[in-house]
């Protein structure tokens, strides 16, 4: 099978794993004394930044045919108010054929609380001989806009796969809707 036959059936793949549910099995095992459970009230307060994108946000990504991943990004600052760096990391990007890596790219204001995020990836076929051969790239590009508290935020994404050679082999929309990750002590 050549290289863009193998990483288009890859991405196949990952799409499939999109649509599919996620199996848990192991954690349902493991057990902590006096674990709070899952849904339990956090403490949230005083961080918020109206105007501010930087921070850690717990994020749900949703496609058209309504499945949702949990994403998690990272902004950190730039040169100044107006742009910074992202690292995105998404549950699906260590799933079967293909496997990616974390995202990074860049954010850049656009507006009163409304910004654009562009990031890439590199992915590889944790099957292949040689193991993790690389079999291309995902590219994210998203429109976010804050809530008036900056607490939230919500917007849309652009994803994109492509083989070694840049050739696009896979793309999609989906919507976000972001949390503010606020410190919590033990």
């Amino acid at each position: 099978m050549n290289p863009r036959k193998t990483f288009l059936a890859l991405t196949i793949a990952l799409m499939c794993t999109f649509v599919s549910a996620q199996s848990r099995h192991g954690w349902g095992n493991k057990t902590v004394p006096d674990a709070v459970p899952n849904g339990a009230p956090s403490s949230q307060g005083g961080d918020e930044a109206p105007n501010r994108l930087e921070g850690t946000w717990r994020t749900i990504e949703t496609f058209a045919d309504n499945s949702a991943f949990k994403v998690l990004f990272t902004f950190s600052a730039g040169r100044d108010e107006k742009n910074g760096t992202t690292i995105h990391t998404d549950e699906l990007f260590l799933t079967g054929g293909p496997s990616c890596l974390p995202t990074q790219g860049v954010w850049k204001r656009t507006g009163d609380r409304t910004f654009t995020v562009t990031d890439e990836g590199f992915c590889f076929d944790p099957f292949s001989s040689p193991i993790f051969a690389p079999v291309g790239k995902l590219t994210f590009k998203s429109a976010i806009t804050l809530n008036a508290r900056g607490t939230a935020f919500d917007g849309r994404m652009h994803v994109e796969a492509f083989d070694p050679n840049g050739v696009s082999v896979f793309m999609t929309d989906g919507v976000l809707h972001g949390e503010r990750m606020q410190a919590e002590a033990p």
